[in-house]
């Protein structure tokens, strides 16, 4: 994302991964949704989790509908609070399942960009430094799961200085891959929600940065 249109974009980074590779050992994706102490035994999601993906008992709730990150971050909170979520991605696999679902839509948000549940801590060194999903899992950085927008691998903040201008996570469905942004261009993001019974982490949580 170029600093000079960063009110309108979002981006990517990376370096190796094998297709349907856990993302991060600290939350393997046969334990999500399953009986392992996430309080999804028993879970029933709202009707409007409609979409499943192979090998993952989550549902999810696609947006197309245009806004910023925190409007859509509170509408998947409130659909079943402590169930729902923006989408915390634990795969490859899962990664290129949801991209397929989200291509297949008809309505798209703007340049195919839909937030998800990652955020960078604030005050890091550089921009590939200390990214986590809503889960307290550490988002990794490698190829496989960071994209590129406009000739740059990300995340880099924008211009490759870590100033803590883009610290949310973009899925840009267009080539299923994470991009950097700021949550709050002028064009706006759709969403994914999901819904497995796991309620994020409130140290994760709080290093959302303020609207």
């Amino acid at each position: 994302m170029v600093r000079a249109i960063v009110a309108f974009v979002a981006c990517l980074c990376g370096c190796g991964f094998e297709h349907g590779q856990v993302i991060d050992a600290g939350r393997p994706e046969d334990t999500k949704g399953s009986d392992a102490g996430d309080g999804s035994v028993g879970l029933v999601c709202p009707e409007s989790y409609a979409v499943t993906l192979p090998g993952s008992t989550s549902k999810y709730r696609p947006i197309v509908s245009n806004d910023n990150f925190w409007m859509h971050d509170d509408a998947c909170n409130k659909d079943a609070p402590g169930d729902t979520h923006l989408a915390v991605i634990d795969s490859t696999a899962e990664l290129a399942a949801l991209t397929t679902v989200l291509e297949g839509s008809v309505t798209q948000p703007t340049n195919s960009w839909y937030l998800v549940g990652c955020v960078q801590a604030p005050g890091q060194s550089t921009p590939t430094a200390m990214w986590n999903w809503f889960s307290g899992a550490t988002v990794p950085i490698n190829t496989n799961i960071w994209g590129i927008y406009n000739s740059a691998q990300q995340p880099n903040d924008g211009d490759g200085i870590e100033d803590d201008v883009e610290n949310l996570c973009i899925l840009q469905s267009s080539q299923g891959k994470l991009l950097d942004g700021t949550g709050r261009n002028a064009l706006g993001y759709g969403a994914v929600c999901e819904c497995d019974g796991i309620a994020t982490d409130p140290t994760v949580r709080a290093r959302i940065p303020a609207m």
